[in-house]
């Protein structure tokens, strides 16, 4: 049997949920993954920010229509720490997603998993890992949310 790689639609193009409809209806196998905006957090923090909140706010209505999706849900630390404590955030950070998640009461706890990367998957190269503030450090301090609609 031959697995086909999933569709990834970034929610923020033009006309995404057009586009999940139609990749959906064209075969029943077809995955879906639809990647959302990242969740920012500040530094050595797994408290959800005021505008962590907003983000996640807009991506439930997509939760509530699609009521059967799965949703990864991965925490990210930047290079500073050591690798045990940066892990150990990650989880947080990626359980805190899951609580309001779950808190707001759209999507229950059975359609979610999270999973922490801490320092190990960067989505920039930190040059200097002492500075804390650098724009590639506050760009790892994050929770990518991935929705998989099946």
């Amino acid at each position: 049997m031959k697995v086909e790689e999933p569709v990834v639609i970034i929610v923020a193009e033009p006309k995404a949920e057009e586009k999940v409809f139609e990749v959906v209806s064209e075969r029943k196998e077809k995955v879906v993954v639809l990647a959302l905006e990242d969740v920012h957090f500040d530094l050595d923090k797994s408290t959800l920010t005021k505008e962590a909140r907003t983000i996640l706010k807009k991506d439930l209505q997509l939760l509530q229509d699609n009521p059967k999706a799965q949703v990864l849900i991965a925490g990210y630390t930047s290079a500073s720490g050591t690798a045990e404590y940066n892990q150990k955030l990650s989880e947080r950070r990626a359980n805190a997603v899951k609580d309001y998640l779950v808190t707001e009461g759209i999507v229950t706890p059975d359609r979610l998993s999270e999973i922490g990367y801490g320092k190990t998957r960067p989505a920039e190269y930190e040059a200097t890992p002492t500075d804390l503030y650098s724009t590639a450090a506050k760009a790892n301090m994050r929770v990518l949310f991935t929705i998989i609609v099946k």
